[in-house]
């Protein structure tokens, strides 16, 4: 690739505007008068009606004076407006460029991640052959995606798997001699934790003991017995509670 070559920023000339306004001190004058006038004259109908037709042909004159400071701010302004737009333009085409830089090592990092996913695979598909769970678990399993940035070598990500297939190993025999094996299986090949799949399993457990204990048989004989006397009645629950017989109060 051709260098290309940068041109170094030299300073930007600026040739100071120079406004004349040769009537300055006259039309100051003219409307300090004015004021003065104004400040002094004594008020009454017939002034206060002068004052304001002479106020309003000074306004009249005023505006014109605003119209031609508004003229020549927009005169001297335009050759700023075209600098700042030139400035504009080389700033967008490099800002565009950058943009571009970036979008290449973008993809470029996508490519470099999609070739060590490849790479990771084989050793992945090459290490379980080793072990009797191959056909349970799959390289998603195992895959990170801390384990694809650069920062990230192969021989630490084949170091890890070893330790994550003899970990499961270790998990699979633990499990096979435990109660409950099937159960605590399909949680573990789901989660891959073995404490967390034994606490599923369990907590399932004691939850359906749980749910047994209040169910009702339908089909199951009830017997009823009316009790007359408070103090007999008492005496009979305090009875069942201790033996354990289950009963329902559904009176007094």
């Amino acid at each position: 690739m051709n260098e290309i070559k940068i041109n170094e920023i030299n300073t930007i000339i600026v040739t100071k505007g120079n406004i004349i306004f040769p009537q300055y001190d006259e039309l100051k004058e003219d409307a300090q008068k004015v004021y003065d006038y104004l400040s002094t004259v004594e008020v009454t109908e017939d002034t206060v009606k002068a004052n304001k037709k002479l106020v309003a042909a000074v306004n009249k004159s005023i505006k014109t004076l605003e119209d031609q400071r508004i003229r020549v701010k927009k005169e001297l302004l335009e050759p700023y407006a075209g600098f700042e737009g030139q400035i504009k333009e080389i700033v967008g085409i490099v800002k565009a460029a950058d943009g571009l830089v970036r979008d290449q090592i973008k993809d470029l990092e996508e490519i470099e991640r999609d070739h060590k996913r490849e790479v990771i695979e084989h050793l992945f598909d090459r290490r379980i052959k080793q072990y009797t769970f191959s056909e349970i678990f799959v390289f998603d399993d195992f895959l990170e995606n801390r384990h694809l940035n650069k920062t990230v070598s192969i021989e630490a990500v084949e170091k890890e798997l070893v330790e994550w297939l003899e970990k499961i190993q270790s998990d699979m025999a633990t499990i096979q001699i435990i109660p409950d094996s099937k159960e605590v299986m399909t949680e573990y090949v789901a989660c891959k934790d073995l404490n967390k799949a034994i606490k599923t399993v369990s907590d399932r457990k004691a939850l359906s003991e749980k749910v047994g204990e209040v169910v009702v048989d339908a089909d199951a004989e009830v017997y009823i017995y009316k009790i007359f006397d408070k103090k007999d009645s008492m005496i009979i629950e305090a009875f069942m509670n201790d033996t354990k017989i289950k009963f329902e109060r559904v009176g007094k």
